[in-house]
C-alpha cells in the first residue's frame, strides 16, 4: 500500500528481487519510468503520484542520465534490456491522463 492507501502499482513488487540492476534507480525514478513505459506523460504522471509537473521532469531527467539513455522511449527499451522491467511487469496499469 502507499501512503494515500493506493495499492503499490505491481512493477515496484514484481522486481524487487532484481536488486543488482534496480541500484541505479531510486523507487520514485523506477515508479515514474513504469509510468513512462505504461506510456504516461509528465502532467499525468504528477497528477497520479500528486507531484508537481517540474518534479516529474527532475526523475525523468535523472532516469535518462542514469541509464544513459536519449529520451524516454530509449529509457524504457534499457530498462528491458537490462531487466530493470520486464515483461507482465505493467499488468493491470492504469495510467490517468
Amino acid at each position: 500500500m502507499t501512503r494515500s492507501g493506493q495499492a503499490v502499482p505491481q512493477c515496484l513488487w514484481a522486481t524487487r528481487h532484481r536488486v543488482e540492476t534496480r541500484e541505479v534507480l531510486t523507487d520514485r525514478e523506477f515508479e515514474v519510468l513504469c509510468h513512462i513505459a505504461w506510456g504516461g506523460r509528465t502532467d499525468g504522471i504528477a497528477h497520479t503520484l500528486g507531484l508537481s509537473p517540474d518534479t516529474i521532469k527532475f526523475h525523468v531527467t535523472q532516469i535518462l542520465r542514469k541509464l544513459g539513455a536519449r529520451n524516454r522511449s530509449h529509457a524504457v527499451a534499457l530498462a528491458y534490456r537490462r531487466g530493470i522491467l520486464q515483461t507482465g511487469d505493467l499488468a493491470g496499469w492504469a495510467i490517468t491522463a
